[in-house]
């Protein structure tokens, strides 16, 4: 289990420190957002999901058997991982060029397609990000921060078609509002997030052409932990482990109670190092 704590800035270390801190103390906390499946807090209070567990096992590998999250807004995770609130980022967040310039990420634990979530029957036929560049009528929900918020500008989607929330509830009790026609985000998050409301408005769609990258490449994405730059140290510590994590079948083994296949994680050849710049 996590336990759930405030975001008080983690104390006291140089960021350099990290590693040896946990090791020492045997605690470290972990921001994440209420994002399931990947992470978020369960019906008993405890946080969960797929980088939690996976973030749980690796630090108890290092000694730390307690394990305290920081739940924040997507959008404030970077700022308060800079801001010493909690140790790493456990959120399986996009790995793209900006968030790599402001921190570093640990290689991928997750690849997974974007999708929307609509108004049953789909009444605007979004299909792709294209078709909501080419529909001034339509708008679409994004979380603030979130890597799609890139693929719409690329896009061509308009600001004025772009509209923020701080998490996937909230947007799509906008889409059901009738604020925007759409909601993007994960896939793999998006159908959880439809599973669970158990609500007949509104229904997943799969889209039929994947957003494209700067060069016009469809994007898979590929999502890591987050760690500090200085902390360079406790990622290559992250990197080691899962890669033994991931060829001796722990680290799947960890991920399936939460619908997450083997498909879902991207081949050991994928490293952060290929994505950042």
């Amino acid at each position: 289990m996590v336990a759930l704590v405030s975001g008080a800035a983690v104390s006291p270390t140089r960021a350099q420190e990290t590693l040896e801190r946990i090791k020492a103390q045997k605690t470290a906390r972990i921001g994440l957002s209420n994002f399931a499946p990947t992470s978020f807090v369960g019906a008993d209070g405890e946080v969960t999901g797929v980088s939690p567990e996976l973030a749980k096992a690796f630090l108890k590998s290092l000694g730390a058997d307690n394990v305290e999250g920081v739940v924040g807004e997507f959008g404030s995770l970077i700022g308060g991982l800079e801001a010493g609130r909690f140790d790493l980022i456990a959120v399986a967040m996009q790995i793209q060029p900006k968030r790599c310039e402001q921190i570093a990420f640990g290689n991928p634990e997750l690849q997974f397609l974007q999708g929307f979530v609509v108004k049953t029957g789909n009444p605007f036929d979004l299909r792709s990000f294209k078709d909501i560049a080419a529909n001034p009528d339509a708008r679409l929900g994004l979380l603030t921060g979130a890597g799609q918020i890139r693929f719409a500008d690329l896009a061509g989607i308009g600001k004025d078609q772009q509209v923020l929330f701080p998490d996937f509830e909230k947007a799509v009790a906008g889409l059901q509002a009738g604020r925007v026609e759409a909601v993007t985000g994960a896939g793999i998050a998006l159908k959880h997030i439809v599973q669970t409301l158990g609500q007949p408005d509104v229904e997943f769609v799969e889209l039929e052409v994947q957003p494209s990258d700067e060069n016009g490449k469809p994007v898979i994405a590929v999502a890591g932990m987050g760690f500090r730059k200085a902390d360079n140290d406790l990622r290559e510590a992250w990197n080691a482990w899962f890669h033994q994590a991931r060829q001796s079948g722990e680290a799947l083994k960890i991920v399936t109670p939460f619908g997450i296949a083997e498909s879902d994680i991207p081949g050991l050849d994928v490293t952060a190092a290929s994505i950042c710049p």
